[in-house]
């Protein structure tokens, strides 16, 4: 399979089911881009997965089928199937680390449980070991070697999107039978203290700005749209079902692309 044949699939399945980050990939150069759009398209392949099966053990079979090809990527073979060989292409051209790929599809297996998590510190784990894995593989596209604090900022930052995004989730996991908030917190503290948990990602992420460099923009780019929606929920009190989350709000690319203008997040 050529190049432009894994790259058209991967870059159709992000714009049409990871279209926000989609929007962040956007601003980084086009070598890094399309190994930004492997990575993605990925995800994808992976979060799908319990909307797919009937059963956890149908869901870990595909699991295992990733954690072979990613073995076998590493190896030198790579499967028949184009978001594979983008991953071949990402891992080959940055080098990326094949730990991190075993830590998310490790938490991924989260995903194939009928359980919430048992405490905030359970979710929080998930988060990172998730998105956070994810946006840490995303900042070695970016960056030759990056250092601690860069991939530390990286992985707060897929941390507090994955928080975000979860909270935003919440109805389609409840008409799913499923959910991912702390079993032990007061049923009417959830949503406000997960996200204030997020909150505290970002502003770790933030606080490292003036020792991350500038190239790791889009991989940091998610804050200014999980903080966007985490202050929409708060004017709605942290009310997941109501209505006025559902509207666009064209605020919310303004403030997404000043931040490209200013370069900061």
């Amino acid at each position: 399979m050529n190049k432009d044949q894994w790259l058209s699939v991967c870059s159709d399945l992000v714009y049409r089911h990871d279209r926000q980050r989609m929007m962040c990939v956007s601003v980084a150069p086009l070598e890094k881009r399309e190994s930004l759009l492997a990575l993605l398209a990925f995800n994808y392949e992976i979060a799908i997965i319990p909307e797919l099966v009937s059963e956890a053990l149908l869901g870990e079979i595909r699991l295992q089928w990733w954690r072979d090809t990613i073995a076998a990527i590493y190896d030198g073979t790579t499967p028949d199937h184009p978001v594979a060989h983008g991953l071949a292409w990402a891992i080959e051209k940055c080098a990326l680390s094949q730990n991190l790929f075993k830590e998310y599809l490790k938490g991924r297996s989260f995903d194939l449980l009928e359980t919430p998590p048992a405490t905030l510190g359970e979710l929080e784990n998930y988060a990172k070991g998730t998105a956070g894995t994810l946006n840490e593989l995303m900042a070695e596209v970016l960056l030759v070697d990056p250092n601690l604090q860069a991939r530390l900022a990286a992985r707060h930052v897929g941390t507090a999107w994955a928080l975000s995004g979860l909270l935003g989730a919440i109805p389609f996991h409840a008409s799913q039978g499923r959910s991912y908030l702390p079993a032990d917190l007061p049923e009417d503290e959830k949503v406000a203290t997960v996200a204030e948990a997020a909150g505290r990602y970002m502003l770790e992420a933030r606080n490292a700005q003036p020792h991350v460099p500038h190239s790791l923009l889009p991989a940091m780019l998610p804050i200014a749209l999980a903080d966007y929606d985490l202050r929409k929920l708060a004017r709605c009190g942290f009310d997941p079902g109501d209505a006025r989350l559902q509207r666009p709000g064209i605020g919310r690319l303004f403030g997404f692309y000043w931040k490209v203008i200013r370069k900061r997040y």
